[in-house]
């Protein structure tokens, strides 16, 4: 289900601002706080827990490119995240590089990816993350390191930076 997150008439218009993606599946932790929380110029994408996320992300942000972000919120683990029925983890990108390189395309020139959660934590989560922005070709950004964890890179409010071309 795709939602404008703006409340106002001219909900079915694009507006000429950047439009922003945010991808969450239900069953991950604080998902209706951010389905609240999003801007005006951020559509939702609530996923399908029974559909493949990832096909489902595709889809959508093909119809809405271009795009300033994406952000993936579902239940994850440092290393992995769960989009609908779709696992994201090392063997899941290399089999699914395609899609993701065409999910990447349909960014802005600096554009970039967010994984809400604990998926881009760790030593596992980073290379996630550094995966993740070689298939896709953008920047990919995970969430602060857990309180007292000692970051691999440099902290900034989306840590982790990593460019994939």
């Amino acid at each position: 289900m795709l939602q404008n997150a703006a409340h106002s008439k001219d909900r079915d218009s694009r507006s000429s601002s950047t439009s922003k993606l945010l991808v969450l599946d239900p069953r991950a932790p604080g998902w209706q706080e951010l389905l609240i929380g999003a801007g005006p110029a951020t559509m939702v994408l609530v996923l399908d827990q029974a559909q493949d996320g990832l096909a489902e992300l595709a889809e959508v942000a093909a119809g809405l490119a271009p795009l300033a972000s994406i952000t993936l919120c579902g239940p994850a683990d440092p290393g992995w995240l769960r989009l609908g029925s779709a696992l994201l983890d090392g063997p899941a990108l290399a089999a699914h590089r395609l899609m993701l390189a065409a999910i990447g395309q349909c960014l802005e020139p600096d554009g970039f990816l967010q994984l809400d959660g604990a998926a881009g934590q760790g030593l596992a989560g980073q290379r996630l993350l550094v995966s993740l922005a070689a298939a896709t070709g953008r920047e990919v950004f995970g969430q602060e390191a857990l309180e007292g964890e000692q970051p691999l890179l440099p902290l900034s409010p989306w840590p982790v930076v990593q460019r994939g071309r």
